[in-house]
């Protein structure tokens, strides 16, 4: 019967287009194309967080300012975070359905430093600029929710047009 659960749920996830995390922690991008359909389905902006497994600054923004996103219910209703690590080779389907891998993707986005976050429509227009760098802690997580709501005004303002 658990397993039959367990089943179930798997199939639901697979069926809406999520891409697996654990709890707490960010989706890393496979399928920017599903995620970016969700995107507009929903009209909530897409957040890459562009990172490498090394940094450290990075590191501080997952867990300062990104983790909680994936929880908190509030957060997940204004935009979809994916991450994108420039030292992968992990394999990913970009906005265009071409398949390619992380750092490929950074590098068609032309991202040379990281962290960077950049907030996009469901095709992966930039709607807002993106946050390069750590900068100032303490301000952060405002420059962080500003793109957000920037990024949700502009989709809101194209469905109006």
């Amino acid at each position: 019967m658990r397993y039959r659960a367990r089943y179930a749920a798997l199939l639901c996830l697979a069926l809406s287009g999520a891409e697996p995390a654990l709890s707490g922690q960010l989706h890393l991008a496979t399928d920017l194309n599903q995620t970016g359909a969700l995107s507009e389905t929903r009209g909530i902006p897409i957040v890459l967080f562009f990172s490498t497994a090394d940094c450290e600054y990075c590191e501080a923004v997952r867990t300062e300012f990104l983790n909680h996103i994936t929880t908190d219910t509030d957060e997940t209703e204004r935009a979809l975070l994916r991450e994108i690590r420039l030292d992968s080779a992990d394999q990913l389907v970009g906005f265009d359905r071409q398949q390619t891998t992380h750092a490929g993707f950074a590098d068609r986005r032309g991202i040379e430093l990281v962290p960077t976050i950049q907030f996009t429509d469901g095709r992966g227009t930039e709607l807002e600029d993106q946050i390069v760098g750590l900068g100032t802690l303490g301000f952060y997580g405002a420059y962080l929710d500003r793109g957000i709501d920037r990024a949700l005004d502009k989709l809101r303002n194209q469905i109006k047009d």
